[in-house]
């Protein structure tokens, strides 16, 4: 199969193996890709390289794309090593020869860089909206059942009275702790598209204007080191992964509190059938799959991040091929995140509580620590009111 970079054909054995899906994620990708397209090929024409006629042609060639991609079921066909060159191709048949310049002072590494920036950047935005609506749902579930009592646990045993809000609340708060951390944004805000293929265009006569593409692309600065530009090929997705995971930690920790607290022995909580499934051989079976996929997509998120870590840790400077195994992991956990926050919103939306199952399990040795506080407040030290509240315990059973 022949490249645009040769004339020779790859073994399609070859071909077949280091493409790998990375065509499936490029078609996830292509807007990205295309809004990158843009700005490169204004930037081309503000430098001289495309007079005012083909600057319009080849962006009117670049609309055409977006809205092939757009469609549902969108594919790039698998004559093509990757989004980049499907690109360059389709506007050199669409242009003619004003399509062949378009590549010019880019690589398709800057072009991979850009796009993975630009929909790191875009998702942020999406999970954070989705993580402020989650927010607003668990305070508005939590003020609904002020003041319900629950048993609270520690070692999974019975410990202490609590409430439903302050269960439901906790999650809220260590939500807002999350946001307020979050830094990474600002580092991703810098534009590398015009790096090349990781050393920049330093002593050629024609070199790229990156203050033109950081403009029309919304970005803050440039990246000016072209170096750095290529070796954040993967340490950047790695950190908005590490920003993330916090979110898949608690939305595991809720869905592992729920699928307890909708066993049989408890019902304190329950969702509307819907939400729920059924066996293939009991007939009584009730499934929350729905917590269980939660709970197991945090694993799925971190082997995501590992991956991504893994395939870094071993390069030296500059580019390589295995840094395109990068994409996969860091687009579909960036996709699980989104996905399960909304869900997390779904069943704080619909949960219900059992307000009278939560009041029996209000048995009397929740109240020892408070009848030990009783004592002190009387005048008994500590440890002698400890001792005697767990005598008194004993005696009962």
């Amino acid at each position: 199969m022949k490249k645009i970079w040769g004339d020779y054909e790859v073994d399609s054995h070859v071909n077949e193996y280091t493409i790998g899906q990375d065509l499936q994620i490029d078609a996830k990708l292509m807007n990205y890709d295309l809004m990158a397209t843009s700005a490169h090929v204004s930037m081309l024409h503000s430098v001289g390289i495309l007079d005012i006629e083909e600057h319009s042609l080849v962006q009117n060639a670049i609309k055409i794309l977006k809205l092939r991609c757009s469609k549902q079921g969108f594919a790039i066909p698998n004559k093509y090593e990757d989004g980049h060159s499907y690109i360059e191709a389709e506007l050199i048949k669409i242009c003619g020869d004003p399509g062949k310049k378009v590549h010019f002072l880019r690589s398709r590494n800057d072009q991979a860089l850009v796009m993975l920036r630009l929909f790191a950047i875009d998702i942020l935005k999406e999970i954070d909206t989705q993580v402020q609506i989650l927010q607003k749902s668990l305070s508005t579930v939590s003020s609904r059942h002020r003041g319900t009592h629950m048993p609270g646990y520690t070692h999974m045993q019975k410990a202490m009275p609590t409430t439903v809000d302050t269960w439901i609340e906790s999650f809220a708060d260590a939500l807002v702790d999350i946001r307020l951390s979050s830094n990474v944004e600002a580092v991703l805000d810098q534009n590398p598209l015009g790096s090349g293929a990781g050393y920049g265009f330093v002593g050629q006569k024609i070199k790229p204007d990156q203050k033109h593409t950081s403009k029309v692309l919304g970005f803050k600065r440039v990246q000016k080191n072209p170096m750095h530009c290529s070796m954040s090929r993967g340490l950047y997705e790695s950190m908005v992964l590490s920003q993330l995971y916090p979110y898949m930690v608690l939305a595991s920790q809720w869905a592992s509190d729920n699928l307890l607290f909708t066993m049989e022995e408890f019902e304190f909580v329950s969702l509307p059938d819907e939400f729920t499934t059924g066996s293939s051989i009991m007939p009584q079976k009730r499934n929350y799959d729905v917590y269980e996929i939660m709970r197991g997509n945090q694993s799925i998120f971190w082997g995501y991040s590992t991956q991504i870590n893994g395939i870094i840790a071993k390069r030296t400077s500059g580019y390589q091929r295995d840094l395109q195994l990068t994409k996969k992991p860091f687009v579909e956990a960036c996709e699980i995140v989104l996905a399960t926050i909304k869900m997390w919103d779904k069943t704080v939306k619909n949960l219900k509580i059992n307000k009278p199952n939560m009041k029996n399990a209000m048995s009397p040795n929740l109240y020892a620590t408070g009848n030990v506080n009783d004592l002190v407040s009387e005048g008994a030290t500590f440890r002698d009111a400890y001792i005697q509240i767990k005598q008194t315990i004993k005696e009962q059973l």
